[in-house]
């Protein structure tokens, strides 16, 4: 016999080989069993002595008897295999608890220590606070606030440290379980989206378009309109907008026209329409009118 026991883990791992060799053999024993039956059934329908019978049938038996044997030692092996993995669950969380229990006595010392600490800070801000009320009559507020908390502190922290440790009882008791609590990190609040980058231009006539959040803006006639990037080279194609140094802006000035309405605006993210193909249409001839063939053209020389 070994000095050392075996890991949860080989044990398991053995007992699991073996019932699974279980398994194997019974399924084979059975095989058999089916076999020696069905040679049974085909020596008494040749009618051979009962000798021969025999022989088949005591096999079968002995068949049958180590099936049963095998049966039983497989539910004791699939037993043997549940105990152990439970046993290595066991073994888990009690490691699990342990580790647990480690860190929240680690939570009470620093709450202890952190304590002391700052009494002794306090303790000394009362010190000083105290001294220069004499001089300063406002530092008497300060000092009393020092000398309060210089006794609600150490014993506050003694009871926080205490039901920590009550926590931690109950971890390694099994009646709470094995995790540490997770600290909310600190709320960041979110960073503004950017603008998209705009030109100004000058409007020749009501526009509108969509900003980045699509809300609708316009800009009115003769007013020099923020137009945003995206759409400045269509605005300027579209003949609907011009630059600030174009000579029509000083020509019609910058001071704006009457208000725009979204109905009469040129609208900036619209898809320019193509231009619609010429189709050439047929005379309209009236109903009276005659064609006369004249033959084919000529050409009339007059003299000099």
């Amino acid at each position: 016999m070994g000095i050392f026991k075996p890991s949860i883990d080989k044990q398991l791992a053995a007992a699991i080989d073996a019932r699974d060799r279980l398994t194997s053999r019974l399924a084979d024993s059975e095989t058999n069993i089916a076999d020696l039956a069905a040679e049974a059934e085909r020596c008494a329908l040749d009618n051979l002595p009962d000798a021969e019978l025999d022989k088949v049938e005591g096999r079968m038996r002995a068949a049958s008897d180590r099936a049963q044997t095998l049966r039983s030692a497989l539910a004791k092996a699939t037993v043997e295999v549940n105990r152990l993995e439970q046993a290595r669950a066991d073994a888990a969380d009690k490691a699990r608890r342990e580790e647990v229990a480690s860190s929240l006595e680690l939570v009470a010392r620093e709450v202890v220590e952190s304590a002391e600490a700052v009494r002794a800070a306090v303790d000394r801000l009362y010190v000083v606070m105290a001294k220069a009320a004499t001089i300063a009559p406002e530092a008497a507020g300060l000092a009393t606030f020092a000398e309060m908390a210089r006794v609600e502190i150490p014993s506050g922290a003694e009871l926080i440290a205490r039901l920590v440790r009550q926590n931690r009882e109950q971890v390694l008791s099994g009646g709470a379980p094995p995790r540490m609590p997770v600290v909310p990190e600190p709320y960041i609040q979110p960073s503004a989206p950017g603008r998209e980058l705009t030109a100004m231009l000058f409007a020749l006539r009501p526009i509108k378009w969509r900003d980045e959040f699509g809300k609708q803006r316009m800009g009115g006639k003769f007013q020099d309109v923020e137009v945003p990037q995206r759409l400045a080279a269509r605005a300027l194609q579209s003949g609907a907008v011009v630059s600030l140094d174009n000579p029509l802006r000083r020509q019609h000035g910058s001071q704006g026209g009457p208000v725009p309405h979204a109905s009469s605006a040129f609208d900036l993210d619209a898809e320019a329409s193509p231009e619609p193909e010429h189709v050439a249409e047929p005379p309209i001839v009236h109903s009276e009118f005659e064609r006369v063939d004249r033959g084919p053209p000529f050409v009339l020389k007059l003299a000099r």
